[in-house]
């Protein structure tokens, strides 16, 4: 055996190594105490190194040893965030050189106040990130419901300004440890028919209390206070329900309201579930006064009362008359008199027997021009015919459509009204448009013929790891107009086919393309032997189906069945 070309690999593994040892970066530091300067052993430093170009950080630990000192060797380049975690103690978690961190991670990104990501070189060693870690304290509570005095379970609480979350356990607590002190506010965010609400009990603005400065919500938290019973009494929110009509348009259907909310000037939107009586809810709204829209893509969207709106109504919303409320209070009676979209309905049925057809889709469509896919179809909305032949296309903006229906059923597809479909497909750039306008209800309905059928039998050899082979349909022009996958025994058949033309050929794809043109030549992948489909003898489709038979020449094949 020859050792040579394993020990100039090895010495190859050697020279590599010594090579990135030799490029390696490093990051080191002291950590410290900030009351009294004194270095801090046993913290827990993280270098976080950014993942590019997907994200996401790859952290490298270690402890600080006995003066408080840490130094990271061997680091690849590249994007480095930093922070310290003294576990088990109450000093604060901190993200170099004055960020904080809840204990249990520390997210770092591009510009976080108080955060340095450090650019670290092949080879560089970054000294001097020390820190000087703060004593916190400790917040908790309970949440209820101010009208029950029901805890709240999977409540969100928040400590603001640091952004802290939690959420409340079965007892409705929630606890924070190692705070950074000062003065704070904890805040419940608000859900269903809760608004959201700041200790103890002062419900919020729209904006959720992001500015507020109120000294009934502070909270003074010193170093090394634990503070407890910071309980939050959560109200009940305004209310705002009405009407939406038609109700054969809005029932059980899901809607968005937009509003402008009066006096924080601020914008929002909520959605709320239709009942099958045509009324609606919004709930756990913040006190003040709304003007208010309602869209959906069934109906025009609309300011309360009756201001039409362009496209969405955020510039009409100032023209609606304001809707004023109160906590645990509904200001009922905002109805709403809609105008639908156009829709388009009907039925398809077989043109021989009449009965209904399931599952044939119709497509409502425009043609269009795409910057990526050139000119082709827009489907604007599409159905499948139900159990009893209906179909019901919503959803539609006003303007001029076409109309068309897709099926495997073996049907000749249609563009309505009653314009067969050549063989590729109705979704093309002919037949009628048909304009639609506010409120209007089109029906158009379908009887399809049944489609011509070409089918019989392949024979073919079976080789080792051989797909099926595929029976395609040419028209006359060498377009090809469909193809099937033969059967294990070798039948094939193919339906919807419009009366015509056709020529036919047998391919096996997975064995070089062996096949056979019907009524022509052999072909295999040689370039002298191309699978030519004008060779073939033209079939005439004239009745309902034509029976066609076909072998594949084994040709080199020795094994054949």
């Amino acid at each position: 055996m020859n050792k040579f070309p394993a020990l100039r690999a090895l010495v190859a593994l050697l020279a590599l190594a010594g090579t990135l040892s030799l490029h390696a970066a490093g990051l080191s530091g002291t950590v410290s105490r900030a009351s009294d300067g004194a270095p801090l052993s046993g913290v827990v430093v993280t270098a976080s190194r950014v993942m590019i170009p997907f994200g996401g950080l790859i952290p490298t630990s270690m402890q600080t040893d006995a003066l408080g000192q840490f130094q990271f060797q061997n680091l690849p380049a590249g994007f480095y965030y930093v922070d310290a975690n003294a576990i088990g103690t109450d000093l604060v978690r901190q993200l170099h050189p004055s960020g904080y961190c809840p204990p249990e991670s520390c997210d770092a990104w591009v510009g976080r106040p108080g955060v340095t990501r450090y650019d670290l070189a092949d080879a560089q060693q970054l000294t001097g990130i020390d820190f000087a870690i703060a004593q916190g304290g400790s917040v908790s509570g309970v949440v209820r419901r101010a009208d029950t005095q029901a805890v709240l379970v999977d409540r969100t609480v928040t400590v603001l300004p640091v952004g802290w979350s939690r959420q409340t356990d079965v007892a409705g607590t929630f606890a924070f440890s190692r705070v950074p002190v000062g003065t704070l506010r904890l805040r419940a965010d608000g859900s269903g028919p809760l608004v959201s609400t700041l200790h103890p009990d002062v419900a919020c603005e729209l904006q959720g209390c992001a500015s507020d400065s109120s000294p009934a919500t502070a909270v003074v938290l010193n170093a090394g206070a634990s503070l407890s019973a910071l309980d939050i009494s959560m109200p009940v929110g305004a209310r705002i329900g009405g009407l939406l009509e038609p109700i054969a348009t809005t029932a059980n259907r899901q809607v968005r309201f937009e509003f402008l909310h009066t006096p924080s000037g601020a914008t929002g939107t909520r959605q709320a579930q239709v009942a099958a009586d045509g009324t609606y809810l919004i709930e756990g709204l913040a006190l003040g006064s709304y003007q208010l829209s309602v869209m959906s893509n069934l109906f025009r969207a609309q300011v309360f009362p009756s201001v039409l709106c362009v496209d969405s109504c955020l510039d009409e919303l100032a023209l609606g008359t304001a809707v004023v409320t109160a906590l645990g209070q509904t200001a009922g009676d905002i109805d709403f008199v809609l105008t639908s979209n156009p829709r388009i309905e009907g039925v398809v049925s077989d043109a021989l027997t009449s009965q209904p057809l399931p599952g044939v889709e119709v497509v409502a469509y425009i043609w269009t021009f795409s910057p990526f896919g050139g000119p082709g179809p827009l489907p604007l909305a599409t159905d499948l015919s139900a159990a009893d032949g209906s179909y019901r296309l919503e959803g539609i903006n006003p303007q001029a459509v076409k109309i068309a229906t897709r099926n495997a059923l073996g049907y000749r597809d249609e563009r309505y009204d009653n314009q067969l479909c050549a063989n590729s497909g109705c979704l093309v750039n002919e037949g009628s448009d048909w304009p639609l306008n506010w409120g209007d209800v089109m029906m158009a309905h379908f009887a399809l013929q049944p489609g011509g059928s070409i089918f019989g039998r392949v024979r073919f050899p079976l080789l080792a790891g051989a797909a099926r082979p595929s029976i395609e349909i040419f028209d006359l022009s060498g377009v090809l107009v469909t193809s099937v996958y033969a059967e294990s025994d070798g039948a094939f058949q193919t339906t919807g086919l419009a009366p015509g033309s056709y020529r036919l050929r047998a391919i096996m794809h997975a064995a070089q393309g062996l096949g056979q043109v019907y009524g022509g030549m052999s072909c295999s992948a040689l370039p002298s032997s191309p699978c030519e489909i004008g060779t073939g003898q033209i079939i005439e489709l004239t009745s309902a189906a034509v029976e066609i038979n076909i072998n594949i020449d084994p040709m080199f094949v020795s094994s054949f069945e």
